[in-house]
């Protein structure tokens, strides 16, 4: 999308307007600058509008459009290219939605632990950072190495955290049914 964005230059930021639809399915840029006359020969690759103080300056002229269309395919997703009203041009890139995702299923007869707030964070932290250790997670939540690593070697005794090879923590099915029904 930066590629779509970078091409505002070319209309030197005349009206420029972006947009992004419900769901991030859609994404559209408009502009009032001078328009893409033929806008096939713009998606090829090497083509460009820009006069030479442009070329001096802008990163990868040419090759935006292609570039985009190109990464678009992989997601079968779309980019159209049309006239603004009066002057200027829409650039619409638009990716297939999402598939929904069924919710996980909680097991509400296994008996849930209360946590404390700081170990709740802890584990909520493990699942948006990913495998994580102790001092990372002290950085995080302003507190010393020492308590963090109590507090992993807590919830490793419940069931909601596990070591990998590397002695990093990561979330359990566990954990992560016990995240969904506290939140």
């Amino acid at each position: 999308m930066r590629e779509l964005i970078d091409n505002l230059v070319h209309a030197d930021f005349a009206d420029a307007v972006i947009t992004v639809f419900d769901g991030g399915d859609a994404l559209r840029i408009s502009d009032h600058g001078p328009g893409i006359p033929d806008k096939d020969q713009a998606l090829r690759a090497g083509f460009t509008s820009a006069d030479s103080a442009a070329i001096r300056t802008i990163r990868g002229v040419g090759s935006g459009f292609a570039l985009v269309r190109e990464a678009l395919a992989t997601l079968e997703g779309t980019l159209e290219i049309e006239d603004n009203l009066g002057r200027g041009t829409v650039v619409t890139a638009r990716i297939p939605p999402l598939p929904a995702q069924e919710p996980l299923a909680v097991d509400r007869s296994r008996p849930q632990l209360d946590l404390t707030d700081r170990q709740l964070r802890t584990l909520l932290l493990i699942v948006e950072l990913g495998p994580v250790g102790p001092t990372r997670l002290a950085e995080e939540l302003g507190i010393s190495a020492s308590t963090a690593y109590r507090d992993l070697v807590d919830l490793g005794r419940a069931g909601f955290v596990e070591a990998d090879h590397q002695g990093r923590r990561l979330a359990t099915e566990r954990g992560l049914e016990h995240l969904q029904t506290v939140l």
